[in-house]
C-alpha cells in the first residue's frame, strides 16, 4: 500500500509535508472511480502532527477506543477526549497542529471544495472537533463498505453519497448567515425528457452524477435535488431501476443467447451478483427464476 494521498502543506513555506507514512495506510480509495472525494483508513502511532493545512475539506472519524487528542490553540495545546464515532472537521486551507500519545485508528474523508459550491477554500465554514455527527458517520461507513467491496455500485452511487455529504457539510458546518438557495418545482418537462433520454442512451456505462447533470448544464447537487422532486427517487435509484427493467426485457426475449453475466454487463451492472441483488430487491425473484417463468 502506498503512502497517504492526502497532501499536507507547510502553511508558512507553502511546501508539501511528509506526514503519514505508508505503513499507516490500512485502506485507500486510490484507484476507485470516485470524482471529488478521497478516503483513507489510517492506523497511526503516537505522534505530533506539525502545523499544516490541506487543500481539501477534511473529515476525520475516530474508529479506535477513547483517547486524548491535543490541539494547539495559540501557544498552548488543549486536550480533548475522543471516542469511537466522534467526528472532527477542518475546512480547506485552515492550519492546525495536533498531537496524541496513544495509537489511534481513524477514517479520513477529503472532499474537493469545488464540489460543494462555496468557492475554492474554507470561507463560510467553521471547524468541528469531537462532535457526534450521525450523518457523517453513516455516509463514511457506507463509502468504506463500497470501497472494501471493490466499488460494485459504480460512480453514480459514490457521487450520490458525495453529494449528500456536501449538502450536509453546508448545513451543519456552514455560516448560518449564508443561506442556501431554495430549490422548488423540480426539473422542467424539457430538461426532464433530456435527462431521461441521456440515461437511457448511456445506461450500460458507468454513469456518474456529474455527467448526467452536465447534460442539462447544472451542478450535481442542484440537479440531484431537482431530479428527486421530479421523479420522487434519487438519480442513482432511478438508474438502478432502469437497469433492472432493461434486464427484464432481455430475459423475456426468447431469442437471446446471452448469459446472466453478459446481461448484467449489457445493462450497466458490474457483475451478475450485483444484478441478482437489485433484481430480487425490486422484482422479488432472481433473474434466473424470472427467465424460467417461475
Amino acid at each position: 500500500m502506498s503512502g497517504s494521498q492526502i497532501r499536507y502543506v507547510d502553511p508558512d513555506r507553502d511546501e508539501p509535508l511528509a506526514v503519514i507514512a505508508a505503513p499507516s495506510v490500512v485502506l485507500s480509495s486510490v484507484g476507485a472511480p470516485w470524482s471529488g472525494l478521497r478516503m483513507e483508513q489510517l492506523r497511526l502511532p503516537p505522534m505530533e502532527l506539525p502545523e499544516s493545512l490541506v487543500q481539501e475539506h477534511l473529515f476525520t472519524i475516530k474508529l479506535s477506543e477513547p483517547s486524548t487528542l491535543e490541539r494547539r490553540q495559540g501557544t498552548r495545546f488543549t486536550p480533548q477526549l475522543l471516542g469511537p464515532g466522534d467526528v472532527c472537521f477542518v475546512p480547506a486551507g485552515m492550519p492546525r497542529q495536533l498531537r496524541w500519545q496513544d495509537a489511534v485508528e481513524v477514517l479520513v474523508l477529503a472532499l474537493d471544495p469545488a464540489r460543494i459550491g462555496m468557492g475554492d477554500a474554507g470561507a463560510g465554514l467553521r471547524e468541528g472537533h469531537g462532535a457526534v455527527d450521525i450523518q457523517v458517520q453513516h455516509l463514511a461507513l457506507a463509502l468504506r463498505a463500497e470501497l472494501v467491496a471493490g466499488c460494485p455500485s459504480g460512480r453514480l452511487y459514490a457521487d450520490a453519497l458525495e453529494t449528500a455529504l456536501s449538502i450536509h457539510l453546508r448545513r451543519q458546518y456552514g455560516d448560518p448567515s449564508i443561506a442556501a438557495p431554495s430549490i422548488r418545482g423540480g426539473l422542467g418537462p424539457c430538461r426532464l425528457r433530456q435527462v431521461l433520454a441521456f440515461i437511457d442512451d448511456h445506461l450500460a456505462e458507468d454513469l456518474g452524477l456529474a455527467e448526467i447533470a452536465a447534460c442539462v448544464q447544472m451542478s450535481p447537487s442542484r440537479f440531484k435535488q431537482l431530479f428527486k422532486e421530479s421523479m420522487c427517487v434519487a438519480p442513482h435509484q432511478y438508474v438502478i431501476a432502469q437497469r433492472v427493467e432493461r434486464a427484464q426485457r432481455l430475459l423475456r426475449d426468447s431469442r437471446t443467447d446471452r448469459t446472466l453475466s453478459e446481461i448484467a454487463r449489457d445493462v450497466g451492472f458490474c457483475d451478475q451478483s450485483h444484478l441478482n441483488r437489485h433484481f430480487k430487491r425490486l422484482i422479488g425473484i432472481t433473474p434466473k427464476a424470472f427467465a424460467q417463468g417461475e
